[in-house]
Formats: structure tokens, C-alpha cells, sequence
């Protein structure tokens, strides 16, 4: 699933590690989105801190572009798990969650 990472400028004012809820401003357009801002432990060892949005029904090239990130609902702590069609079946219950607190 194609993400928008988005750069951390103070990891302070980061919330805690997790899946959430978001909305994404993308020039001058918001849209819904599904975060993670944490490791990634299924797809790798790193133990630094990324900020990955998954835009939803968005299909552009954003790539080099600046966006604004609102966190809106805590959904799930991070977690590992065993393929990525496990992660992939997660999200898809992830974004119906986002969808329904957020619109």
C-alpha cells in the first residue's frame, strides 16, 4: 500500500507509537488518511521512528511535496505480524475505523 512519509521535524511532538486516525493536507486539499508512526517490525530490524501516511483514495505522485499531518484517533499500538497479507488484511480494518471517526 503506498504511503506519503512524511519527514519528522521535533520527534518530541510526536505522539506515541502507533496507528491512527489522520487527516493529510496536500497543497491545498485534506485528505482521509491511516498512519503509522513508529518502527515497522514486519518489514524491517530499523529501531528508528517513521511517520508513514496511507492516503485514502489518492492515487498522485506527492513525492517531494510538503504536507501537513493532524492526528486525529489512537486505533492500535504497533505491531509484528507473520506476512505482509496479514499487515495488509490489518489495514484494510484500519482505514473502515479511520473512515468511520473521521468522517
Amino acid at each position: 500500500m503506498p504511503t506519503a512519509n512524511v519527514e519528522i521535524c521535533d520527534e518530541n511532538s510526536l505522539p506515541e507509537c502507533g496507528v491512527y486516525a489522520t487527516r493529510i493536507k496536500v497543497g491545498e486539499e485534506t485528505h482521509l488518511a491511516v498512519t503509522n508512526i513508529g518502527t515497522r517490525p514486519t518489514v524491517d530490524h530499523e529501531q528508528h521512528v517513521t511517520v508513514e501516511a496511507h492516503i485514502l483514495d489518492f492515487d498522485q505522485d506527492i513525492y517531494g511535496q510538503s504536507v501537513e499531518l493532524e492526528v486525529h484517533k489512537f486505533l492500535r499500538p504497533i505491531q509484528k505480524f507473520n506476512s505482509l497479507e496479514e499487515v495488509q488484511k490489518q489495514v484494510k480494518k484500519d482505514i473502515e475505523e479511520a473512515k468511520k471517526c473521521l468522517q
